[in-house]
C-alpha cells in the first residue's frame, strides 16, 4: 500500500495487489502476476501508465490505463488517457477522457470501429468460435453458422450507407481545408496585449477547481463528443495557426493539461511576436497545467507521443505531429453574457 501523504517519483513493477492512496509519479505495473490487482483509491493519483490485470479507479490517473482482465472507473474517479481494457464497468460519476479500445480485435476491426464504418464485434462471437454449448453430433462438434451470417449482414448494411450517403451528397464541392485536425478548430480570432505566464506542474495534490482536469459528477456530460467542423487555419506571419475550441465551459478556459508519454518539448509565443518563442519541456511520464494568455499559441517541437486536454477535448493526432502552432479559444458559459 502506498500511503495517503507519501509521494512517490518513479515506476513501480509489484505482484499481487497494490493499493495506492497517495501520490505517484511514473509508470505502474503488475502484469507479471496473471491476477495482479492495482488499486487507485479516492485519495489517490497517479501521473503516467498503469498496466495489470485488474485495474480499479477511484481517484485520479494522468495516463492511459492497459488491462488484460478488467477496470473498474468508480464514482467520482477521473482518467486522462486511452484505455485498453477486456472488460469495463464505468459507474456513474466516472469522468473518462481519452478513447476506448477493446481488446481481443485486431487492428483492421478496430479502426473500422473508430471510423464508424462497421459495428463492433463481440469478442465471443468471432468467426471461427465455438461456443461451450456446442452439441456433439456424431462424435463431432456442430460449428455456428451465426457468423457468417453477421458478416453477411453487417457488409448488406454497408452497402445501403454507402448509396445513401452517395445520395445525399451535395453537388457543390467543399472547400479544402487549409489544415488537418481531428479536434474542433476554426479562425484565430484577433489577439490583444497580454503579458505572458510561466508554466505550472499540475500536481495530484492540486486543490479542487484548479485544474482543468478536475472532474465533477456535473461533467461527465461535457466530455461527450462534440460536431467537429473541417479545421481551418489562418495565418500568423508565414506559419500556420490552427484554433482549439473547448466544449466545456464548466472548466477553467485560461489553461490547458499535457501528458507526456515520452519526453517532449512544446514552443511558446505571442500570435504577432517574430522570434522563436520560448521552450516547455515535458518529462517522460509526467502532467501539467499550462496557463496561457489570450493572444498566445503553442506548438510541439520535440516528442510527438503526448495528450493534450482543454475545456473536455482532447486535441487531435494530427494536429500534435504535424507541429502547427495552436490556439485555445474557451467555451464561454451563457451566464457570463459575452
Amino acid at each position: 500500500m502506498i500511503g495517503a501523504g507519501l509521494r512517490l517519483k518513479g515506476n513501480i513493477s509489484c505482484t499481487g495487489v497494490l493499493r495506492i492512496l497517495g501520490e505517484i509519479h511514473g509508470e505502474v505495473s503488475c502484469d507479471a502476476d496473471a491476477s495482479g490487482t492495482i488499486v487507485v483509491g479516492g485519495s489517490g493519483s497517479v501521473s503516467g501508465a498503469i498496466r495489470a490485470p485488474h485495474i480499479v479507479v477511484g481517484g485520479r490517473v494522468l495516463g492511459p490505463l492497459d488491462s488484460s482482465r478488467s477496470i473498474e472507473i468508480q464514482p467520482e474517479a477521473s482518467v486522462a488517457g486511452d484505455i485498453r481494457y477486456r472488460a469495463m464497468h464505468i459507474h456513474p460519476g466516472g469522468v473518462i477522457e481519452g478513447s476506448l479500445r477493446p481488446k481481443g480485435m485486431s487492428e483492421s476491426d478496430e479502426n473500422a470501429q473508430q471510423t464508424g464504418r462497421l459495428p463492433p464485434m463481440p469478442a465471443a462471437g468471432r468467426e471461427g468460435d465455438i461456443p461451450s454449448d456446442a452439441a456433439a453430433v456424431g462424435g463431432s462438434l456442430r460449428k455456428p453458422t451465426r457468423p457468417v451470417a453477421r458478416i453477411v449482414g453487417a457488409l448488406a448494411l454497408l452497402g445501403v450507407i454507402v448509396t445513401i450517403a452517395l445520395l445525399n451528397r451535395s453537388p457543390e464541392p467543399a472547400a479544402p481545408p487549409a489544415a488537418e485536425d481531428t479536434g474542433n478548430t476554426s479562425p484565430v480570432a484577433a489577439p490583444s496585449a497580454t503579458a505572458g505566464v510561466a508554466v505550472r506542474q499540475d500536481g495530484p495534490g492540486t486543490a479542487a477547481g484548479t485544474s482543468p482536469l478536475e472532474p465533477s459528477t456535473a461533467d461527465a456530460d461535457a466530455t461527450k463528443p462534440a460536431p467537429e467542423p473541417p479545421p481551418q487555419a489562418s495565418a500568423a506571419g508565414s506559419e500556420k495557426v490552427v484554433s482549439v475550441h473547448g466544449v466545456n465551459p464548466g472548466k477553467p478556459g485560461g489553461v490547458f493539461s499535457v501528458v507526456g508519454k515520452e519526453p517532449s518539448v512544446l514552443i511558446r509565443k505571442k500570435h504577432d511576436e517574430a522570434s522563436e518563442g520560448t521552450r516547455i519541456e515535458i518529462p517522460q511520464g509526467a502532467a501539467a497545467s499550462i496557463p496561457f494568455a489570450r493572444n498566445e499559441i503553442f506548438r510541439v517541437a520535440q516528442g510527438r507521443d503526448l495528450e493534450i486536454f482543454y475545456q473536455g477535448r482532447k486535441v487531435g493526432r494530427k494536429t500534435i505531429e504535424s507541429g502547427v502552432w495552436m490556439s485555445f479559444v474557451p467555451q464561454l458559459s451563457s451566464a457570463s453574457g459575452k
